[in-house]
């Protein structure tokens, strides 16, 4: 059973801060090939984050998919190899490669494969418009319609994609919103 609840909620403006990187000129210049595939897969994206399942799957509150990590660099301006490029759309998580990497919560896997930037991408559908993302995988333990819990392993962090250096890049929508995963973990302390 879902209750309907109503609130006014006052956005106000917020300046994130810019961060310059330096990565690999193939995912800054892009080949035919290449922007044709990170076309394609931006469109297949798209379609699985504006689907919303109709069950709320998860059963307890949201968790960092790495026990103990926080901060997070959501909203800053990026610019790649000197050229701007969109705001980050999740906090970048601290890890080794070969990190483990676990469910934040209740989900069913709808992609477990390589992607163009995120390299080994994992997206969960937690229901009611509700995704999490986790990307630069080094290896990719669930397949696409697996139910997995919370804190299960989902792989292993890497340095797979448009990357600097081993981490996990850990992304969540909201009805197809952006939204910084630390809040959905904040929101249910």
């Amino acid at each position: 059973r879902i209750d309907k609840r109503e609130a006014v909620i006052e956005v106000e403006p917020k300046k994130y801060p810019t961060t310059e990187l330096k990565v690999d000129d193939k995912y800054v210049e892009l080949s035919k090939p290449d922007l044709a595939r990170a076309n394609r897969e931006a469109k297949e994206s798209e379609a699985i984050f504006s689907a919303i399942s109709p069950e709320m799957f998860w059963n307890e509150p949201f968790s960092v998919p790495i026990p103990g990590e926080t901060g997070t660099n959501f909203g800053h301006r990026r610019i790649f190899n000197g050229q701007p490029r969109a705001p980050h759309a999740g906090a970048d998580l601290h890890a080794s490669t070969g990190t483990p990497i676990h469910a934040t919560n209740r989900g069913r896997v709808v992609l477990a494969k390589d992607l163009f930037f995120t390299g080994n991408t994992v997206i969960l559908d937690h229901g009611l418009g509700v995704y999490s993302l986790y990307a630069h995988l080094s290896r990719i333990d669930v397949k696409r319609g697996d139910v997995v819990s919370n804190g299960q392993l989902l792989g292993l962090a890497g340095a797979t994609g448009r990357v600097t250096g081993p981490h996990l890049h850990w992304g969540m929508r909201v009805q197809g919103a952006r939204v910084d995963p630390f809040t959905l973990v904040e929101i249910g302390k």
